[in-house]
């Protein structure tokens, strides 16, 4: 089983109620296979510009993802916390800069 679009919005949408309700949050991932940065990037990542780092450690958990799952997991996670540090300036220059990527590739 893998997810598509609407599921991403759909589990972000409960990870946030959980949130909201709890401490912590646990996302059990059995029986799921294939995931993206992209899909980690969506679900989660942007809790790290709403919290900091030592929070979400301790509040956000993920557990049973193969092997694969776990190194996307990790480089999602890793290329946030070093995005969600940058000053808002560079943040925006490197938005710019990775746009202008996408559009010399044919990507949007």
């Amino acid at each position: 089983m893998c997810f598509g679009g609407c599921d991403v919005d759909i589990l972000k949408a409960e990870i946030d109620r959980a949130l909201d309700e709890y401490d912590r949050v646990t996302v059990d991932f059995s029986g799921l296979g294939s995931f993206t940065t992209y899909f980690f990037n969506r679900v989660f990542m942007d809790r790290l510009d709403q919290m900091p780092v030592a929070e979400f450690d301790a509040r956000i958990f993920v557990e049973n993802l193969p092997e694969v799952g776990m190194g996307a997991y990790r480089l999602a996670y890793e290329n946030s916390v070093e995005y969600f540090s940058l000053s808002l300036k560079k943040r925006k220059a490197w938005n710019k800069a990775c746009r202008k990527v996408n559009e010399e590739m044919g990507w949007i």
